[in-house]
């Protein structure tokens, strides 16, 4: 029994280890023969029939959340060529939804390991962990909002975080939704740059950016005050638990002796003085 337990144990650990290995091993191949790929180059790629077409970038969202350094609007941008801007605001949200949840149960399985190899790596999740406790719809938003971490990262943990998988992806939802919302839209006019729709959606790309940068700063300040809180609470802690005591008369050194000597009626006698 013993022996069986053991294999089993070691073979869930080698599945929680090879969903790890293939996202590094496709990273790595990307990183040798698909960094710089562009939008219009994954558009030769594409297959003319329209339905074929959105499982062709449903399979690519899917890719690229196996592949970290893959930036997600570059396939915002090229569903944006595709499609028109509704469809292809449907389509993003429909792959960011499946980009997001692969490495979502990915992490979920390989469990709390995995999340505090990566909490290490970036530590930014420790420091908004605080808000997860309050509300893990606000936490998922909060982390995409800010968009300073890698979206398969953040996904990976907070699977292995167990966030409820609706709070999660309701959130991880709103947060991607305003990049995606500019990315598309660049996409759709990208033919032609001089164009008003072109220009609005550069700028809120970088007004995105600026606000995400701004809130991210503001959290890095803010973040001492609360430990420091937390800190004085925890120190206050052993003060109150002795507070009573403190406030009882100190028996002198006699008395403390005489009554571990005494008979047991004695003992209470003075106990109660």
């Amino acid at each position: 029994m013993k022996h069986n337990s053991k294999s089993k144990q070691i073979l869930k650990r080698v599945t929680q280890i090879i969903p790890w290995i293939v996202m590094a091993a496709l990273t790595a191949l990307f990183f040798v023969f698909g960094r710089g790929m562009t939008a219009k180059e994954l558009l030769t790629y594409t297959p003319a029939n329209p339905y074929l077409a959105v499982l062709f970038l449903l399979v690519l969202f899917a890719l690229k959340s196996l592949v970290v350094i893959l930036p997600i609007p570059v396939l915002y941008v090229l569903t944006g060529i595709m499609f028109d801007p509704l469809e292809a605001i449907a389509i993003n949200i429909l792959g960011a939804t499946v980009c997001t949840a692969v490495p979502y149960f990915i992490g979920s399985y390989s469990g709390n390991e995995a999340a505090e190899s990566l909490i290490k790596k970036y530590p930014m999740i420790k420091q908004l962990d605080r808000f997860m406790g309050r509300n893990e719809l606000f936490f998922s938003f909060y982390v995409r909002a800010i968009g300073f971490l890698p979206c398969d990262i953040v996904s990976l943990i907070l699977g292995s975080m167990k966030v409820e998988f609706k709070k999660y992806m309701a959130g991880t939802v709103a947060g991607m939704l305003p990049g995606l919302i500019a990315s598309t839209l660049i996409g759709d006019s990208i033919n032609d740059p001089a164009s008003p729709q072109f220009i609005l959606s550069c700028a809120a790309t970088v007004l995105i950016a600026l606000v995400s940068t701004l809130v991210y700063r503001k959290v890095l300040k803010s973040q001492p005050a609360p430990c420091a809180a937390e800190l004085s609470t925890t120190s206050e802690a052993p003060e109150d638990t002795t507070e009573d005591d403190a406030s009882k008369p100190a028996a002198s050194p006699d008395a403390g002796s005489d009554a571990a000597d005494a008979p047991e009626p004695m003992k209470a006698a003075v106990s109660e003085i």
